[in-house]
Formats: structure tokens, C-alpha cells, sequence
């Protein structure tokens, strides 16, 4: 076996998705491996279990995480948002609000709009209460299933 022979040896590796070549020539052998990785081996207990690749968190992603606020659990019910549109509290700019905070309202009061493909959607309550947190702001997107108000 001449250098000439290893040399191409390599360039076979580096070419293609081997990950090991070994050549045994009379009484030389010869062994090339690429990114060999190590692997550990730990016992787990039967409910974990492990993963072979952990995904990348990404900086993005951490700086989200860090802007997540833990929301307090408070009591009531919610009004969600049956379509993705915008959230319009009023009929109209110029008029008041279907619903503010504190406000009594009765089940099937109209508490706002939300505008879906260019209709516009009347919310109604589901119960009767008191609004406790209007959960959106005025002119705000909203998706499917969003909380909106939440009612005592």
C-alpha cells in the first residue's frame, strides 16, 4: 500500500456520507473515520425517555421565553373569540363601548366586533356577570379560541 492509495482513501471519505473506511492490505491495515462522535450511556428509569438529538433553542427563541410573563390564575369565566379578525369594541369609532370594566352584563349582550373578511361578527356573552378584564385592546388582531373578557 503506497501513500498515492491512502491519499485517495481520504478523498473517497471526504467525498461521500462514509463515516468510516478501513483497508487491510497483507499486514497493513489502515482505518480512517469522520466525526466520530462519542455517546454516553446512562440508566434511566422507565418513564424517561431519551432523546437522541435535542433540538437547537435558538436566541430568538430565549429572548421570547424571556419576555413570556406568568399570567396569575383569577377567577371567572371567559368570552373567546370565535373567529381570527380584528377586535373592535364599538359599533364605530365614534361610539362607546359595547362593555367596560365593571360593567353588569346580561347572557346574550352584545360585548363587541370582531370584523372577519370584511364582516362584521357581533360577540355575544355567554352568561351573565360582571366584566372583570377586557383582555384585548381596540383594533387588535385576534385568532380563534383568543380570550377577550373575562366575566364574574
Amino acid at each position: 500500500m503506497d501513500i498515492k492509495m491512502i491519499k485517495d482513501l481520504f478523498r473517497v471519505v471526504e467525498k461521500t456520507d462514509f463515516q468510516e473506511v478501513e483497508v487491510v492490505e497483507g499486514d497493513m491495515r489502515i482505518r480512517i473515520e469522520r466525526n466520530k462522535v462519542a455517546t454516553v450511556s446512562t440508566v434511566l428509569s422507565p418513564q424517561i425517555q431519551p432523546m437522541s438529538h435535542a433540538p437547537a433553542v435558538s436566541q430568538e427563541s430565549m429572548l421570547a421565553l424571556d419576555k413570556v410573563e406568568a399570567k396569575p390564575k383569577t377567577s371567572g369565566r371567559v368570552v373567546t373569540s370565535p373567529f381570527v379578525g380584528t377586535f373592535y369594541r364599538a359599533p364605530s369609532p365614534d361610539s362607546d363601548p359595547y362593555a367596560e370594566v365593571g360593567q353588569t352584563v346580561k347572557e346574550g349582550q352584545i360585548l363587541c366586533i370582531v370584523e372577519a373578511m370584511k364582516l362584521m361578527n357581533e360577540i355575544e356573552s355567554d352568561f351573565s356577570g360582571v366584566v372583570k378584564e377586557i383582555l384585548v385592546d381596540n383594533g387588535q388582531p385576534v385568532e380563534f379560541g383568543q380570550e377577550l373578557f373575562r366575566i364574574e
